[in-house]
């Protein structure tokens, strides 16, 4: 039946009651995408191993479609950019498909790798190049040589070098372009404010705090930063007493963060967009 629908269908139309000639197409044209998708799931749960599943599958197949297996077999560490696979992972699978251990393409996506670990764990935007280097060769298994020399070729485009620190290029420009933009708002003429020369005395300010409030209060920008608890909210909320009836925005990256922000300091907050 499947056959006959694939191949005929008009004579599917001819012979069965109820089935027009424009409905058996349609039938034909389901059939022909659902072996084409089948083929395509196949293909890729084959070359993903014992790592493929069908959640994964689905990802692969909506991020690149129809050329979902060439990516993958020319550029296995590409599956980084799917939700759900990290570089263990691809690199499991690239080596499994006889990719060369010191192959450019694994050095590079380990650097990759090293750095968003420093990132994302340590909060590093830059390692120094002899502990980048030795980190790279420890996740891979390889020696120093074959990255130290990818690195002096400057072939790898995501990675940078600069005054002895490997970077992120992505995390080197943002922090350049940062820089740029407070350099500029700091030579912004002042916000006019009360004159004030120390905090409401009902917020009981510790002296690293108080010392915050006037650098907050007397710069056109400054930067506030702690670990949790160390009481950033609560040296906001004494600005913000300072301010009553003064215009302020409070925003925070994400609506999560903003609404906390806005419960911690008793005023309105939004999210940047």
């Amino acid at each position: 039946t499947l056959q006959v629908l694939k191949e005929t269908p008009m004579r599917v139309a001819d012979e069965i009651s109820g089935i027009t000639r424009p409905r058996a197409l349609d039938i034909q044209e389901a059939l022909m995408a659902a072996v084409g998708d089948e083929t395509l799931t196949l293909g890729i749960l084959e070359y993903l191993g014992q790592d493929g599943t069908q959640s994964l599958v689905s990802r692969i197949k909506q991020t690149w479609g129809g050329r979902s297996i060439q990516i993958i077999q020319e550029t296995p560490y590409r599956l980084t950019e799917i939700w759900g696979i990290g570089f263990p992972t691809a690199d499991r699978i690239a080596l499994h498909h006889k990719l060369p251990k010191d192959s450019s393409e694994r050095i590079a996506a380990g650097m990759s790798h090293v750095l968003e670990e420093a990132a994302t764990k340590d909060g590093h935007t830059c390692l120094p190049v002899t502990e980048f280097v030795a980190d790279t060769a420890d996740l891979l298994d390889l020696s120093s040589d074959p990255i130290a020399n990818l690195i002096d070729t400057d072939s790898v485009n995501s990675i940078m070098i600069a005054d002895g620190f490997a970077h992120s290029r992505e995390l080197y420009e943002a922090e350049i372009n940062s820089a740029a933009a407070l350099k500029i708002l700091s030579k912004s003429r002042p916000v006019a404010h009360p004159i004030v020369e120390v905090p409401p005395a009902d917020f009981d300010l510790a002296d690293d705090q108080v010392e915050a409030f006037n650098v907050l209060l007397h710069h056109p920008v400054a930067i506030l930063t702690g670990a949790p608890g160390t009481g950033k909210t609560h040296t906001v909320r004494a600005l913000l007493a300072t301010f009553t009836g003064s215009k302020v925005a409070l925003c925070a990256p994400t609506g999560k963060a903003a609404k906390r922000l806005s419960e911690l300091s008793k005023s309105a907050a939004c999210t940047i967009h």
